[in-house]
């Protein structure tokens, strides 16, 4: 028998295959809720088990490449972290620097400048005075503070006197045939110094020994009185050159130290009026000398 689909009623048509698919969709949707449910379960359970397990480094196992990098980025942010501290100076420990050259002596050049008075005794017959002086330099930086080089600048006004008396003068030149004398020289000094320091020695008390050439600039007062008759003074002026050489040690004090130093000299020297001599003698000063 043969059906024409045209001669069927909807109704018919549509009936039983209908009801055969609904029936079969109820259960693909039951089972699908039952297979979504189990995965969600198991899901759920997944997580709270990795939530409660310990990562696997933390446990003895190999350590992942990233916790490896933020481990080192912890640890050089320490280092930095105390290296800003130890730079503000609120950590103790020296700087690596400072532990390589043995605590952080400082080697540095500085300024020197110092200020200096004594006494002079002359070797050519002027009488003992007084000597005040100023120092000017620099300390040479690499040297573990040894070398230097300073200008000395000193003044001192030593004063002679004395009589004489005139023989085979007739008839006398003055009256009474003696007369009394008073001598001044005034002295300004420059020396330009090269000295030594014996650091190595102390740390405390520091030997020294210098030398250089000294420029004098000389004026030269004479005068004199016969039977209180005053005779017309005297006065010459001329520069000469020397040498000096400072011998002292220095007390560490402060920025710089106190010093004693005994400094020698020489020179040549001659004067109508006090005839050929020298400008040897010695001093001996007391001062401070401030590396700055």
């Amino acid at each position: 028998m043969t059906y024409h689909p045209t001669a069927m009623k909807p109704s018919a048509l549509h009936r039983g295959p209908w009801q055969v698919t609904s029936s079969r969709f109820a259960w693909m949707v039951a089972l699908g809720l039952l297979v979504t449910t189990s995965a969600v379960q198991a899901q759920g359970d997944r997580r709270a088990d990795s939530a409660e397990e310990p990562p696997p480094w933390e446990s003895g196992g190999d350590v992942p490449a990233a916790a490896s990098a933020e481990a080192s980025a912890d640890v050089d942010l320490s280092v930095g972290d105390r290296a800003d501290a130890a730079s503000d100076g609120t950590d103790s420990v020296p700087a690596m620097d400072d532990v390589a050259d043995g605590g952080g002596s400082d080697d540095g050049g500085a300024f020197l400048a110092a200020g200096k008075v004594g006494g002079i005794a002359s070797f050519n017959g002027l009488d003992p005075f007084v000597q005040v002086g100023v120092e000017l330099g620099w300390l040479f930086g690499g040297t573990n503070r040894q070398i230097a080089a300073m200008l000395q600048v000193e003044y001192a006004v030593p004063p002679a006197s004395g009589q004489v008396t005139e023989d085979g003068f007739d008839p006398e030149r003055v009256p009474g045939g003696s007369y009394k004398w008073e001598l001044t020289q005034k002295e300004l000094v420059f020396q330009p110094t090269f000295m030594y320091r014996l650091t190595f020695l102390s740390d405390t008390i520091i030997p020294y020994a210098g030398i250089g050439p000294r420029l004098y600039l000389l004026e030269t007062v004479v005068n004199a009185d016969a039977n209180g008759e005053r005779i017309g003074d005297t006065f010459e002026r001329s520069t000469k050159f020397g040498v000096g050489v400072p011998l002292g040690a220095e007390l560490a004090l402060g920025p710089g130290g106190l010093f004693a130093e005994l400094l020698f000299q020489w020179g040549p020297f001659k004067h109508d009026t006090t005839g050929e001599t020298h400008l040897a003698g010695g001093t001996f000063f007391l001062g401070y000398r401030a590396l700055l």
